[in-house]
């Protein structure tokens, strides 16, 4: 399957908490886990104090300009002021969001790795999420049978100890590997 992905996070930080258990099914964008936020928190909220301020000083020097008192450069240093900061919140908060490791796809939480309390880097595998839809098997096939095995081909796929799967060649590769001299194939797999 080509479901099959390993979750990192995209912020460093220490583990706070891990919301789903093994085998857990999940929906694309579902919180896997979470790392911790209070230093981005309390930045924020220094951020909406900065930013209540900055929008009275606005609405102050904006009504002033609309009398003609004051200088135009107090008025836009203002503004400017207020979408700065503005800015600065939104930046925040999608690094908050991004403290928040989501599921890339629906599926299965096939492994956790991670730990409450260890800490979380970009790159390093948290969990792995599989989902066993479209799956298929990918063969490999002596260079003989190029040109003569054709996508829609029937096929038979035989695994000792498992019932033989009907099923079609779905994709045929056009590269020769030359250390073996094969081709590859791909067979989908029915539900």
């Amino acid at each position: 399957t080509d479901g099959l992905a390993t979750v990192t996070a995209e912020t460093p930080g220490t583990i706070e908490d891990i919301v789903v258990r093994e085998g857990q099914r999940v929906a694309k964008g579902d919180p896997i886990l979470r790392v911790d936020m209070s230093v981005m928190e309390r930045s924020l909220e220094e951020l909406k104090t900065q930013l209540s301020l900055a929008e009275d000083l606005y609405a102050r020097q904006e009504r002033l300009w609309e009398q003609e008192i004051g200088s135009e450069v107090e008025y836009l240093q203002a503004k400017t002021q207020v979408e700065a900061l503005k800015n600065s919140r939104s930046t925040l908060l999608a690094q908050m969001d991004m403290a928040v490791v989501r599921a890339p796809f629906s599926g299965v939480v096939d492994r956790v790795f991670a730990k409450t309390g260890e800490m979380g880097a970009p790159g390093m595998p948290l969990a792995r999420i599989v989902a066993l839809d479209d799956m298929y098997v990918r063969a490999m096939v002596s260079d003989h049978y190029a040109g003569r095995v054709t996508p829609d081909m029937p096929a038979e796929v035989i695994v000792s100890g498992v019932d033989t799967v009907v099923t079609e060649v779905g994709r045929v590769g056009q590269y020769i590997n030359p250390a073996n001299r094969t081709i590859e194939i791909t067979l989908p797999l029915p539900e």
